[in-house]
């Protein structure tokens, strides 16, 4: 018998409370991301948190 369900899906507690994606029908996830950037002014570098919403769809984006 297949999986019916992915982990994602079943870590959300609240059923009411799932998104999916509209294209691939998978559960889309809210996953934190640090993104370096260079200040010009210094020269050092710099981490800038952000939350990105990943799905089937861009999952290959967000982590290729």
């Amino acid at each position: 018998m297949a999986k019916t369900k992915t982990f994602a899906e079943k870590m959300i507690k609240d059923k009411s409370n799932i998104r999916t994606c509209p294209v691939c029908g998978s559960a889309i996830q809210a996953v934190k991301t640090m993104v370096p950037e260079r200040n010009d002014d210094t020269g050092y570098f710099k981490f800038r948190n952000r939350m990105v919403e990943v799905c089937k769809c861009n999952h290959q984006q967000v982590y290729g």
